[in-house]
């Protein structure tokens, strides 16, 4: 469908301000003024921005404003906090005139621009409130909700054609958690989390393409770097404003390694969108299943081409030269008892024509994703959108009510006799939780299942086939396998063919490895404007655009940080180590050094590297552990160099070099940390059960005093019939008259400004706009900048982490400060948004303006696993959804913390934690994270108060047993000033919350029993021996 642009373009400018003709100075617009105008006086206006109106500025007359002062209260659009701000003039939105002369470009260029243009003039300026009453609507986002719907209403340009009825759209798919799970490396588990992001993002942008950028709705796509991408790419003149009011382009700050957000994940698997007509919307859900699916096998084909290509090249000189064919199989014979068959398996290939695998991959990535769609009309469709408040609106009102599925009254008894007309938008929060439940029960129906799997099925996963060359999936598909010695010679000859890429022994079906190497050969970097340097080898290319760590550097990357001059030690002891012994090539040991000497990825501790190392070569992580350096220098279990094993030896040689370091058996990449954050609620924010009154967002100053006269007079009016009122009522229920008794109490006193407020669509895009702030910027500032982790995946509510176990604490605190806009040495907080101050902005990312937070009250649960470097990944992952959903979301009330400790033999130290008593428990950790007397004194606790003491009202029990232990021993001597008080402090808040907490059907709810804070108690020393332990290896080398 075509959309007219004009018109979207003429109701994004019109919108909470008029501007006359001569006003708008836009080449595109000139002839079509005065049709435009009609169009907007005669039904935009009435229809566009009554919708949205009535919804998110509850039709409250606002004084004129020559009545008002510039200086006015902003609310925040979820707690309803306040803060002034000073209105600015918003007009400034002409685009350069090679722009302005199409209407398409010219509303992309107002859409993304607009807001920068007025962020430039004024710091605050996205804070403007679309109305002065109820200021809790940013006027940016307000602006492109109506244009929104004007696309969605009236899409074509005859007047006269009646508006279509808006259809929501709500496109999602899956499988999510099993594609991210089957990881080995941290490659293979970024690229899980970046693919997901990507086709989310992929299947934004065919919407943002035919209906405008406005029309989707979840996500926002506003300010988010790989649509900006994408928009570069369709609009290449863009290149000035982007280099103006962003800094330069995402690209551009990726190339020049200044950002990764290009290549961090942020978008969910899912989209809802506002669309013109019911069949419109069946068409876009349509296009978006296809979409997905070509785009994958798009990026499979090319992985696909890519392997084959480089196996061929690999294979030819080895088949036709008689000394590297003997070099090759001179340590095989081994592995293969009939070595001819083998390799006769092997000359094939060299030819193209022997690749049968073609089926094998299609089939697999044919079913790779399952996508649902839903459709539901923003309003009953068989009525109009608009309703005069009434006798006869009463049907009307049943009808919207029973299309949304509602089951609490709206509009309330206050509303009905507050409104004048009644409007669609204000079940808003009711159709997307309709949507939600549609796309369940989608869900429900579905019949996807995994293709048939001959032969080996991946080491990963377990799931489809292990491809193979010859595998043909027509001819295997009925049992007939591929033997398992040819499947192991192919996967040895990946692993030369790429070295570090694969290790030899593991064998991955088509989904695995496409997701593996997408970035690079899949043509992913690519389609964003990512160039890929073709001349470099291809291990070069992988090390140069994948900007992603490896679990060693994540680990280390704290200790790294703080102790650099110790990793430059470390690493010339290995060195040296490396180059007196013969068992392995020249080859290997560059490989080494290749690998040791380019930047962890992790952006704290490579910038401490390039302050404090002249020579601008970086440390990597990846030396302090044998395994991965094994694999990456492409080490074999018996070298044709020795008859001895590479990896045992290479092992020995990390071992003595961390001995002669002073880490002794231990190492700085033994134990990493992984943080899983998800909002609380967020489904009721959006459907408003969470919301507060309006009387806390409205502005009474504003407030049209004739209007707000009316009101009161009414409200006084139904206290001076309570009396009487509640008599009678009691006459009602006497003589058995119970129904109309209770209505006539429930209508006593309906006063407007104790209803909640109604989450309308602008509210709702501002709050997706608004949430970029916390995911885009304060959550990569926090773990990239504040901490030495790396962002995974941070999009709206949701945030992954990967971090070293140092940094827990700290960021744990700052990540739920963050959410709810907490106090922060680094920030003010204000009205819910966080003010970095003067030095944070100097030396960090960040710009002097405010950030949006969730404000006071909101929560975030969450789950933490820390795991030794020998727990396989998808254990890792598996235990930390089960850690966040099953263990912190059922916390009472939620905001909980589930953490857990998974030992290298398999063992697992659970503890739980409510997220008010966080910001105690980290201040006692940073007076005693290095202190030797702490963590025997916490086990000891751990053991004693779960016998000891019951959880009660007031008494403080714990507290008072645990001061007589203390005393018991003289351990209050050991530890640092003020800590036993923090520490009985705690212990009384940890009671005080267990007691108050609900009880789930008269059982203890969960975390509450004095065995869990026992098992706290150990965490924390679990945590406290990791941060001695580091002490102590600085000690050590002091010492020497």
């Amino acid at each position: 469908m075509k959309i007219n642009y004009h018109r979207k373009i003429y109701a994004l400018l019109q919108s909470t301000k008029e501007l006359s003709d001569q006003e708008i100075e836009i080449e595109c617009l000139k002839d079509k003024l005065p049709t435009l105008k009609e169009w907007w006086e005669t039904q935009g206006k009435q229809q566009c921005e009554g919708l949205a109106k009535t919804s998110d500025r509850v039709a409250l007359k606002s004084k004129p404003d020559s009545d008002l002062p510039n200086n006015i209260e902003v609310s925040h659009l979820i707690s309803g906090q306040k803060q002034k701000f000073t209105l600015i003039d918003d007009r400034q939105f002409q685009p350069r005139s090679e722009i302005g002369e199409n209407a398409e470009k010219t509303f992309w260029w107002l859409w993304r621009f607009s807001p920068e243009k007025l962020r430039e003039q004024e710091k605050n300026a996205l804070l403007m409130p679309a109305d002065r009453v109820l200021p809790d609507c940013p006027r940016h986002s307000y602006k492109s909700t109506v244009s929104a719907l004007s696309g969605a209403m009236f899409p074509n340009e005859n007047i006269e054609t009646p508006p279509c009825r808006p259809h929501l759209l709500l496109f999602t798919f899956s499988p999510v958690q099993e594609f991210i799970k089957a990881s080995r490396k941290f490659l293979d588990f970024w690229a899980g989390s970046y693919l997901l992001h990507y086709l989310g993002a992929k299947m934004c942008w065919y919407i943002a393409e035919e209906y405008g950028p406005d029309a989707v709705i979840t996500p926002s796509l506003w300010g988010q770097e790989i649509i900006d991408a994408l928009i570069l790419d369709k609009y290449p003149d863009f290149q000035q404003e982007f280099d103006k009011y962003t800094k330069g382009d995402p690209v551009s700050k990726f190339n020049n390694r200044e950002s990764v957000s290009l290549s961090t994940a942020g978008f969910p698997n899912l989209v809802t969108a506002v669309l013109p007509g019911k069949e419109a919307a069946k068409a876009m859900g349509k296009k978006l299943a296809e979409k997905l699916k070509s785009d994958w096998v798009d990026i499979g084909i090319k992985v696909r081409e890519v392997i084959k290509k480089e196996v061929m090249d690999f294979v030819a000189p080895i088949a036709t030269k008689e000394e590297k064919w003997k070099e090759f199989w001179q340590d095989k014979e081994k592995d293969f008892t009939d070595l001819e068959k083998y390799q006769n398996e092997f000359k094939k290939w060299q030819h193209g024509g022997n690749w049968e695998w073609n089926k094998l991959w299609e089939a697999q990535l044919d079913n790779t994703w399952e996508s649902y769609w839903t459709v539901v009309p923003l309003g009953d469709p068989e009525r109009d959108l608009e309703e005069i408040n009434n006798e006869s609106a009463e049907e009307w009102l049943k009808a919207q009510t029973q299309l949304s599925q509602e089951r609490q009254e709206i509009p309330t008894e206050a509303e009905k006799q507050f409104y004048e007309k009644f409007n669609v938008g204000t079940w808003w929060g009711s159709f997307q939780g309709r949507l939600g439940k549609s796309i369940q029960a989608v869900k429900n129906t579905r019949t996807w299942q995994i293709p048939v799997a001959p032969g080996e099925r991946s080491t990963l996963s377990g799931q489809y086939s292990a491809v193979h060359p010859s595998l043909h999936y027509d001819k295997f598909r009925e049992g007939a396998g591929m033997s398992a010695g040819n499947m192991r010679l192919f996967w040895q000859v990946m692993a030369e063919a790429f070295p570090g890429l694969f290790n030899g022994s593991e064998k991955l079906n088509a989904l695995e490895l496409t997701k593996r190497m997408a970035w690079v050969d899949g043509g992913v970097a690519k389609s964003l404007g990512i160039k890929i340097d073709s001349s470099l080898s291809r291990d070069e290319r992988y090390q140069k655009y994948i900007r992603f760590p490896n679990l060693s550097s994540i680990a280390s990357a704290r200790f790294a940080h703080d102790n650099p001059q110790k990793v430059a030690q470390y690493w010339d002891c290995l060195k040296e180590k490396l180059d007196v012994v013969p068992n392995f090539s020249g080859k290997q040991k560059g490989a080494f050094h290749a690998k040791s000497r380019h930047p962890f990825q992790v952006k704290k501790t490579d910038k401490k590297f390039k302050e404090v190392f002249e020579d601008d070569k970086p440390y990597n992580g990846m030396m302090f552990s044998s395994k991965w350096l094994a694999e990456d220098m492409n080490l074999k279990k018996v070298s044709e160099l020795s008859n001895k094993d590479q990896i045992s030896k290479l092992r020995e040689i990390v071992g003595e070099a961390h001995k002669e370091c002073g880490f002794g058996e231990s190492s700085p990449s033994d134990w990493w940390a992984i943080v899983l954050g998800d909002g609380d609620n967020m489904g009721r924010y959006v459907n408003g059960s969470k919301l507060k009154p309006y009387r806390d967002y409205i502005s009474l100053k504003a407030w049209d005093n004739s209007q707000r006269q009316e009101l009161e007079a009414w409200d006084n009016l139904q206290r001076q019939k309570k009396y009487i009122l509640f008599i009678f009522a009691e006459y009602l229920l006497e003589k058995g008259l119970h129904r109309l008794a209770l209505r006539l109490i429930i209508e006593v006193i309906p006063e407007f400004l104790k209803t909640p407020k109604r989450m309308g669509p602008a509210t709702h895009v501002g709050l997706n706009r608004a949430l970029l702030d916390f995911s885009n910027r304060l959550v990569p500032y926090l773990t990239e900048e504040r901490c030495c982790g790396r962002v995974v995946y941070s999009g709206g509510d949701d945030v992954m982490a990967v971090l070293p176990v140092e940094d827990l604490p700290e960021y744990l605190r700052s990540l739920h400060a963050a959410w709810q806009g907490g106090e922060d040495l680094e920030f003010k907080s204000e009205g819910g948004y966080w003010f970095p101050k003067d030095e944070t902005v100097k030396n960090s990312s960040l710009d002097k303006r405010p950030y949006f937070t969730m404000g006071e009250g909101a929560t975030m649960s969450m789950g933490i696993v820390i795991a030794h470097k020998s727990v396989p990944l998808p254990t890792v992952l598996e235990s930390l959804w089960t850690a966040e959903k099953e263990r912190a979301k059922k916390i009472p009330d939620k905001d909980g913390l589930c953490f857990r400790v998974i030992y290298g033999s398999g063992n697992t130290l659970e503890a739980l934690m409510k997220g008010t008593l966080l910001s105690q428990w980290h201040d006692l950790l940073e007076i005693e994270k290095y202190n030797e007397a702490f963590s025997p004194l916490l086990y000891r606790l751990a053991e004693e108060l779960p016998r000891r003491c019951l959880v009660t009202e007031n008494q403080k029990l714990f507290s008072e047993a645990a001061k007589v232990i203390i005393n018991r021993r003289e351990d209050s001597k050991k530890l640092e000033v003020g800590s036993e008080e923090k520490l009985l402090a705690w212990l009384d808040a940890w009671e005080y919350w267990a007691f108050k907490a609900p009880r789930d059907d008269g059982k203890p709810a969960l975390g509450t029993q004095p065995e869990d804070l026992g098992r706290l108690l150990k965490f924390t020393g679990y945590w406290i021996d990791r941060m001695c332990e580091r002490e102590n290896w600085v000690k050590e080398n002091n010492k020497k």
